[in-house]
């Protein structure tokens, strides 16, 4: 049912709301991300400001200004472990439409911690890792199949992918 769930705004709905592969938002965060493990020169200071970039131009592409939410106690961060779960979570929150990302970059990191819908499957008990094979793999390509299946622990929606 619906009856724990939010409806989409009109925004969403609008047919002709473009289609996105990599954000100017997304670029900003996975470039605070870098700055903040060291991976690229700044350290916390660049990687705030690029996270902040991330911040109001996710907004501004949803048609909001984020010049205040940025200013909030709360939103900046000052260390690398901080940072990591900051902009985790900004950056999911930017990936909103976009959900096989926002799905991607959460097996990826983590974060936010997230808990499974109100209405999941009980027999899952979590939020998938992966999708199960095409259902024509085990016909088509029997060994293969086998061979991956059993390599992750079996073709479960929960088997841990090798980055996980």
């Amino acid at each position: 049912t619906y009856a724990n769930i939010s409806a989409i705004g009109d925004f969403y709905l609008n047919p002709t709301l473009p289609g996105v592969t990599m954000s100017y938002s997304e670029l900003n965060f996975l470039m605070a991300e870098a700055a903040n493990e060291g991976l690229i020169s700044g350290g916390i200071a660049m990687a705030n400001n690029y996270y902040n970039e991330g911040i109001l131009s996710s907004m501004a592409w949803h048609g909001l200004d984020g010049s205040a939410y940025i200013t909030q106690e709360g939103i900046s961060f000052t260390t690398q472990a901080d940072g990591r779960t900051k902009i985790g979570t900004q950056k999911w929150i930017s990936l909103f439409g976009q959900g096989y990302e926002a799905w991607t970059e959460w097996r990826r990191t983590k974060v936010p911690a997230l808990s499974p819908v109100i209405e999941s499957d009980p027999q899952v008990g979590e939020i998938p890792s992966r999708y199960y094979y095409p259902t024509t793999e085990p016909s088509f390509n029997s060994d293969n199949y086998q061979a991956a299946s059993s390599s992750i622990g079996g073709d479960l929606l929960t088997s841990k992918l090798i980055w996980q």
